[in-house]
């Protein structure tokens, strides 16, 4: 069960407006923290307290206007970096210093309207690349050096309207793909040749309105699945044969209002779930068989507004972690209810608990496999 860890907001050195996206990031020392991007015109650096330790705005080379998407790649050198995205036009790439060491502007062959998302992508022959989309309605790809190689735009049967949201993929039998949502409604496919080679849209049974999000996700079969988030507040699941498996709408209790992002996570026990959120101020998750399992909301320390951004982290202790931001300005870190999170439970709660025997069974069986986790690690 999922419960809020800690809330960083303004109090904290955090956000005085929306966040609008994150990312998680180890650079080469082996360090992680969380980067985080917001309407404020700042980029912020957390570390595994939930302190931020560093502030990339304007005065730093950062983005004149909101920083909308942020990816980590590591280059063909093993270098780390940070790219960012803004409505200023933009990509923004910086180190592990907080310095901005480049912009991919018009002049290098860049966008010509807001950067919306981004995604790091490592081809069949191990070339790896930096793909952006637009609200120019072109997909913009970069090698290690800056330099735009590839426009993917409607002359080459791309989107004829702004593209939301970019992800890596590959297949059950290892091909690799790219996968972008647009504004209109579609998705649309694309291989290592930069050609589109399949559209999800309406027809496939996909969306009817703006996709927000879309996430690769491998079931614990070993399945691949692409799933879709969209204005028209249903996620749907995408096999490899682009065939649309299941809709995860209002009947199956997922949210009523539109879906902005997505997240692929695998628990400390090896369970892997999808966790999405909306413009409904909640999380939810949902297992493989698409069943919302929970719903993270105000009543369980959760957003008071939409949630516009996920991402998984894993500290430096090996504990995982999912941190979600949002409209209400703030990041919430979500971790699992552990017997070490029950040492407030009261004689009063005890006897409220309607069976008490299974509670403490349940007890020993987390205590049992962090036992096993903490011989691992020796």
């Amino acid at each position: 069960m999922d419960t809020n860890l800690q809330v960083l907001d303004k109090s904290r050195g955090g956000h005085t407006e929306t966040v609008r996206c994150l990312v998680s990031h180890c650079d080469e020392r082996g360090n992680k923290f969380i980067y985080s991007g917001s309407y404020d015109d700042t980029i912020r650096k957390w570390n595994d307290k939930g302190e931020c330790v560093q502030v990339l705005d304007k005065s730093r080379g950062g983005h004149i206007g909101t920083a909308w998407c942020l990816v980590s790649h590591c280059d063909g050198k093993s270098n780390k970096f940070i790219y960012s995205g803004g409505n200023d036009n933009t990509i923004r790439k910086w180190n592990d210093k907080g310095e901005c060491v480049q912009v991919l502007d018009k002049s290098r062959g860049g966008h010509t309207d807001s950067v919306l998302c981004l995604v790091s992508h490592c081809d069949e022959k191990g070339n790896k690349f930096i793909y952006s989309g637009s609200w120019d309605g072109a997909i913009r790809k970069w090698n290690d050096k800056g330099e735009c190689v590839q426009v993917l735009d409607k002359s080459r049967g791309g989107h004829t309207d702004s593209v939301c949201c970019l992800v890596s993929h590959y297949d059950e039998k290892g091909n690799k793909f790219i996968y972008s949502g647009s504004i209109n409604g579609t998705i649309r496919k694309w291989n290592n040749k930069d050609e589109c080679v399949q559209v999800l849209d309406e027809s496939r049974g996909g969306h009817t309105s703006t996709i927000w999000c879309l996430v690769s996700h491998s079931d614990e079969k070993g399945n691949k699945f692409i799933y879709s988030g969209s204005s028209d507040n249903t996620i749907r699941k995408w096999n490899n044969k682009d065939e649309c498996v299941q809709v995860l709408d209002k009947s199956r209790g997922g949210h009523i209002r539109p879906v902005y992002c997505l997240l692929s996570h695998c628990d400390e026990r090896g369970n892997k779930f999808i966790y999405s959120g909306s413009s409904d101020d909640t999380i939810r998750k949902w297992n493989d068989k698409g069943e919302c399992v929970q719903v993270l909301d105000a009543s369980r320390g959760g957003h008071t507004s939409s949630v516009y951004c996920l991402v998984s982290h894993c500290d430096e202790n090996g504990n995982k972690f999912i941190y979600s931001g949002s409209y209400d300005k703030s990041i919430r870190k979500w971790g699992e209810y552990w017997p070490c999170h029950y040492d407030a439970l009261s004689i009063g709660l005890k006897k409220k608990l309607k069976n008490w025997k299974e509670f403490q069974c349940n007890i020993q069986k987390d205590l049992k496999f962090l036992f096993e986790r903490e011989l691992l690690k020796k």
